[in-house]
C-alpha cells in the first residue's frame, strides 16, 4: 500500500517506534499473576526471546528497573507499555517522554469512558502528548499486535498464536482481537491489529497513514466509532482518488434528513458528539472510492453503509461486484 498524502501531512512514520520498536519498557510490571503488568510482561516475552530489549519497571521490586530513565539507560526503549492506575498515567507518560521514549500505550481504563475524574485523567494525558510529542493510542485500549515485528503488546490471552499475514485491523473495543483470531483461524493472519481506545492522540487517520506505507499490509479492516476526524479519515482512506464522487460532503451530510444541521445525539467513550458535517466528509470519501473502483459493489463502514442505491446504518465490509458487472461503462 502507498500513501498519497503530501509529505508534510503524513503522520504514519511517527508511529514506527511504536509498531517496530527496538526496545520496550513495561511500566508497572509485576510478578503477581493476573495483574495487568504481569500479563503484559508475559505477552512481550517473545520479543525479548527474539533479541529485543525488554525492560521491566517497578520501583518496589529490586529485581526490576526502578524507573523508566533507568530502563533507557540499560538499552534502547522506543515504546513504553503503561500498566498503572489511571490517575498515575499522566505522570508516568511524562517520565517516559523525558527519558526519550517516543511512544506509549496506556492499556488501563478509568478515563473519559468512565466519566467523573476519568475525564480529568484523560485531559492530563492529552496535555502531556501536546507538550512532549510522544505518540499514544488509547487510553483504555486493548493494545496492539504486530506479528511481523514480534511484538504482541496486549493483555488478551492467546495472542501468541496469531500468525503474521497481510491484513491489518484498526478497531475500537475488542474487535481488533476478535478479527485477528478469526483471520488466523482462516489461514490469513495479520500485519497489524490496533485497539484505538479513546483516541486521545494516535487515532484512525494516523494508523491508516502508517499502514499505507507498511510493506506487510495489503488490506485494512476498519471499525471506528465515532469518527472524530472525518476529513482525516476520508483523505487517508480515499488515498489518491481525485475524481469527482457522486456526492460532496455537504450533500452527504444532508442525506439522512434528521441529521442535517445538528450533532448526533450520542457521545462515545466520553468524547464529543459527532456533527453531521464530519459524517458527510466520510460518506463523500467513500463515495469517491466507490465511483473510482467499478469492481466494488458496496462499501460499508461503521456506522454507515453506502450502496449504489443509498445510505443506511450498518457495519463494516467491502463487497466486490460479480465478474460480469465489474467492467467500467464504455
Amino acid at each position: 500500500m502507498t500513501s498519497t498524502l503530501p509529505a508534510g501531512e503524513r503522520t504514519g512514520s511517527a508511529l514506527a517506534p511504536m509498531f517496530a520498536p527496538r526496545g520496550i519498557a513495561v511500566a508497572g510490571a509485576s510478578r503477581t499473576p493476573g495483574k495487568l503488568g504481569a500479563t503484559m510482561a508475559r505477552s512481550l516475552a517473545s520479543f525479548a526471546d527474539d533479541g529485543g530489549h525488554l525492560a521491566l519497571v517497578n520501583g518496589r521490586d529490586e529485581t526490576m528497573h526502578p524507573s523508566l530513565s533507568a530502563a533507557t539507560g540499560a538499552g534502547p526503549v522506543d515504546l513504553a507499555m503503561i500498566c498503572v492506575p489511571a490517575a498515575a498515567c499522566p505522570g508516568v507518560l511524562a517520565e517516559a517522554a523525558q527519558a526519550g521514549v517516543r511512544a506509549a500505550v496506556i492499556c488501563g481504563g478509568g478515563f473519559a469512558e468512565a466519566g467523573g475524574a476519568g475525564v480529568e485523567h484523560q485531559e492530563a494525558v492529552a496535555q502531556v502528548v501536546r507538550e512532549t510529542g510522544i505518540r499514544v493510542p488509547g487510553p483504555d485500549t486493548s493494545g496492539f499486535l504486530a506479528p511481523h515485528a514480534g511484538v504482541m503488546a496486549s493483555f488478551v490471552p492467546g495472542v501468541a498464536g496469531i500468525r503474521p499475514g497481510r491484513v491489518a485491523v484498526a478497531a475500537s473495543g475488542g474487535v481488533n482481537h476478535a478479527v485477528s483470531f478469526l483471520l488466523t483461524e482462516a489461514g490469513h493472519g495479520i500485519s497489524l491489529a490496533v485497539g484505538l481506545g479513546n483516541g486521545v492522540d494516535a487515532a484512525a487517520p494516523d494508523i491508516l497513514d502508517y499502514l499505507a506505507e507498511d510493506p506487510h499490509t495489503g488490506a485494512v479492516a476498519l471499525h471506528v466509532e465515532p469518527v472524530a476526524d472525518g476529513p482525516g479519515v476520508g483523505v487517508v482512506t480515499g488515498y489518491a482518488l481525485h475524481e469527482p464522487g457522486a456526492v460532496n460532503p455537504a450533500e452527504a451530510a444532508a442525506m439522512p434528513d434528521d441529521l442535517a444541521g445538528r450533532a448526533l445525539p450520542e457521545a462515545w467513550r466520553g468524547g464529543p458528539v459527532l456533527d453531521a458535517k464530519e459524517l458527510g466528509a466520510v460518506v463523500s470519501a467513500l463515495g469517491h472510492l466507490l465511483v473510482a473502483n467499478p469492481g466494488l459493489d458496496e462499501i460499508e463502514i461503521n456506522p454507515l453503509r453506502l450502496t449504489r442505491d443509498g445510505l443506511v446504518a450498518l457495519d463494516a465490509v467491502i463487497i466486490p461486484r460479480e465478474a460480469d458487472d465489474a467492467q467500467p461503462d464504455q
